[in-house]
């Protein structure tokens, strides 16, 4: 949302960007021309709470955290509009979509598959490890099914995507992929690095692999377990860097 904020901005659009983080975080990310709305409490709030609670509480705290946040934005995008398009995302929008006047073009960013699918995927995840996954709950997949019906347009990110809301019957004239870009010399090696690692692979070193983001059983730590028990998993040096979710954590022992 501020690489969207900031770009849009740079093309000359007045934006307002709402959130619950602060505003010289946002700032950092290049969003100098952005009028920012911070809910630092709720960011703040929620940030300690979750940290405190049980995990079986955790499904509460989560649906709290998204319908106190919709709640204030609803309040302070009306206050702050009119606007000609407010773009929310997923979780987040229903009030303030039903707010909205008829003419304001609604779009919601959904960054993942259809919510249903979603919880289908993750549920037959759950029948084959015989482990409890983090899903989404009744109360999400209620909110976002308006959502989707309230919204003027949806924007996802991958065909894969795009079939699921398709399959699960949201009309195509609604869906919107965005292909997400990046500019790739930012991964480019010089001649002599990428032959360095070439040389090291042939000798028989390992290859070296980094992982960054979230260690749990919804991104896929449960394969990750049947591999690194393989032979085959001596071939490589695998780094995680991110969060250790609690459904894995016997796991991550395991192979620390």
């Amino acid at each position: 949302m501020f690489d969207l904020a900031r770009e849009l901005s740079r093309l000359g659009h007045s934006v307002t960007l709402f959130t619950n983080y602060p505003a010289y975080v946002v700032r950092q990310h290049g969003c100098t021309d952005v009028h920012v709305v911070s809910y630092l409490a709720h960011g703040v709030g929620f940030r300690v709470l979750s940290k405190i609670t049980p995990s079986y509480f955790a499904g509460a705290v989560g649906d709290a955290y998204v319908t106190s946040f919709a709640v204030w934005a609803c309040r302070l995008v009306l206050r702050h509009g009119p606007f000609d398009a407010v773009l929310s995302m997923s979780s987040v929008a229903k009030e303030l979509f039903e707010a909205l006047p008829a003419e304001t073009i609604k779009i919601v960013h959904r960054g993942s598959s259809h919510i249903r699918e979603q919880y289908r995927l993750l549920y037959e995840e759950s029948i084959l490890t015989g482990l409890n996954l983090e899903m989404p709950s009744e109360l999400i997949m209620m909110r976002e099914a308006a959502e989707y019906r309230l919204a003027s347009n949806i924007n996802v990110l991958s065909p894969f995507a795009y079939d699921s809301f398709v399959k699960h019957g949201v009309p195509r004239y609604k869906l919107n992929v965005l292909s997400l870009g990046v500019d790739v010399r930012l991964f480019a090696n010089p001649p002599a690095v990428r032959q360095a690692r070439l040389d090291r692979i042939r000798s028989g070193q390992p290859l070296r692999l980094l992982c960054v983001g979230s260690f749990s059983l919804r991104k896929g730590a449960a394969l990750w377990n049947k591999f690194l028990a393989t032979e085959t998993a001596r071939q490589f040096k695998v780094r995680f860097v991110g969060e250790i979710n609690p459904d894995c954590r016997e796991f991550f022992h395991r192979h620390r």
